[in-house]
């Protein structure tokens, strides 16, 4: 797929944009509304279903920045990963997920964020492989968001599902590759 092809849905756009409400402030979530809509040439305010994946990039790493500033790149994007669930978490839909999640457990839960990964990143695939009982890799081929942000968001939602001792380690990343060893007890 070619570089300028590349889209994420609405969705993981709102992700974002929740993140942001519950970090900052109104006054502080419109600066970066304009700064991104400034750097990108996108208003996000106005909803669409899909956005090039250069305007997620930019809005997640902005967000990083204003939510945690001091931090590095990387500690910036997992922090704002572990956020990013949290405030979902606290939208009617999200009590809902995470009721359902904490009811079908981690691996269940694993296989649909495999599932929402490919649906909100045009182009990308995943795949989750089993090695071990509570030991497995997930790997996504195609977009998908930064690697520290992946790891926080899924640090996040597994510890909701029920996952104790929950390890995950980030695997080789290329562009266009994503991969995580998961394991729990």
């Amino acid at each position: 797929m070619a570089e300028d092809e590349r889209q994420v849905a609405w969705s993981g756009i709102e992700t974002l944009l929740n993140a942001a409400k519950a970090q900052l402030n109104d006054q502080q979530v419109n600066s970066y509304l304009n700064d991104v809509a400034e750097r990108s040439g996108h208003n996000i305010r106005e909803a669409r279903m899909w956005y090039p994946l250069a305007v997620y990039e930019q809005m997640l790493t902005l967000l990083g920045q204003r939510c945690f500033p001091g931090f590095k790149e990387r500690e910036q994007a997992y922090n704002l990963g572990l956020a990013a669930f949290e405030a979902y978490r606290q939208t009617t839909i999200g009590r809902v997920t995470t009721s359902a999640i904490s009811a079908i457990g981690p691996y269940k839960t694993l296989e649909r964020i495999c599932k929402q990964l490919s649906q909100t990143f045009s182009g990308s695939t995943c795949k989750i492989n089993q090695s071990v009982p509570h030991h497995y890799s997930l790997l996504i081929n195609g977009p998908h968001p930064h690697p520290a942000y992946l790891e926080g968001y899924l640090r996040s939602i597994l510890n909701a599902s029920g996952a104790q001792q929950l390890i995950i380690a980030a695997g080789p990343n290329a562009p266009e590759q994503g991969s995580f060893d998961i394991s729990w007890s």
